[in-house]
């Protein structure tokens, strides 16, 4: 194991991400649909349907007073996240 590369270990997510996208980014299909808004934009609204779709069929099991008061934390939590965006 001479050969290999020592890696920090909070380095290494970082280098394996980066080590993947310069492997699919010499594609010439990934390299297109990268460059194309469109496609880029159907492919983040399929992926957000399919979030939704899990996340429906994932709180289909929790009674409804649970899901209200779990809507509700989510809402507070959310504003919390815009106040410090605006900050």
């Amino acid at each position: 194991m001479p050969d290999q590369e020592k890696i920090e270990p909070g380095k290494f997510a970082d280098t394996a991400a980066q080590k993947i996208l310069d492997l699919t980014e010499k594609t010439r299909a990934v390299r297109k649909i990268r460059n194309s808004q469109i496609l880029t934009a159907i492919f983040g609204t399929i992926g957000f349907a399919m979030f939704i779709s899990g996340m429906n069929q994932l709180l289909t099991s929790i009674p409804p007073l649970m899901s209200l008061v779990f809507g509700t934390v989510l809402m507070i939590i959310a504003g919390v996240f815009i106040q410090k965006l605006t900050k």
